[in-house]
């Protein structure tokens, strides 16, 4: 039997800690990636309909004007982060947190620069996958447990009988391809679908923050 190393006990004092106490978590791996620039090597996700309709053009502009062509070095400079982040240690704790029985659930801490509100949750379910969980499991982490997190699960996180209706309805297959949940046809929201349309930032009703000198400004 190969010998421990003291990280790995590290984690398991820890891990048995935490189970003991019945403590739970929020992942936050989207904010880890952050700190790395890791999303800004491919710019295109910039373009994805759930970053694209909720955020100023402008502020999408600045983010490609200032992370184009940029190396992974490079990327990982520009972070405002003090402390450098081990993305690959802490997607290596969520197995282990599964396998433990602790209760955990998808949370992104969000925003950060390539965390975006609402988009960010996606992207932390493709990192919970990235980090051994199965799309499903994943998917659970976002919703079961979040409701056992808050003390709501007699009234959401799953689908049963008296519960509310709150229901996305997406086009592909999930619980295979993790990516998929991104593919969002139906909001249900207590039984009412929620006209998705009417959500877009709409640029002729709503200046954009670079030409009213808002301070709301997102900070980069």
């Amino acid at each position: 039997m190969a010998c421990s190393t003291a990280s790995d006990v590290t984690r398991s004092i820890s891990i048995a800690t935490i189970k003991a106490r019945k403590v739970f978590l929020i992942s936050t791996l989207a904010v880890q990636e952050s700190s790395l620039g890791r999303r800004f090597d491919d710019l295109t996700f910039l373009d994805s309909p759930l970053i694209a309709d909720t955020t100023p053009k402008t502020a999408l502009d600045a983010l490609r004007k200032e992370y184009a062509g940029l190396s992974a070095k490079q990327l990982a400079d520009k972070s405002t982060f003090t402390n450098r982040v081990d993305l690959k240690g802490a997607e290596s704790n969520v197995p282990r947190l599964r396998d433990a029985g602790i209760l955990f659930a998808a949370g992104t801490d969000a925003i950060y620069p390539g965390d975006f509100q609402n988009e960010g949750l996606h992207r932390e379910l493709e990192l919970l996958v990235e980090s051994g969980l199965s799309p499903l499991q994943a998917i659970t982490t976002a919703t079961k447990n979040a409701a056992a997190i808050v003390n709501a699960s007699d009234e959401w996180g799953t689908l049963e009988a008296g519960k509310l209706a709150d229901l996305v309805i997406i086009d592909g297959k999930p619980d295979q391809h993790i990516g998929d949940t991104r593919n969002i046809a139906v909001v249900i929201k207590e039984g009412a679908i929620i006209d998705r349309m009417a959500l877009r930032l709409d640029h002729n009703r709503i200046p954009d923050y670079a030409e009213t000198g808002s301070s709301m400004a997102p900070v980069w």
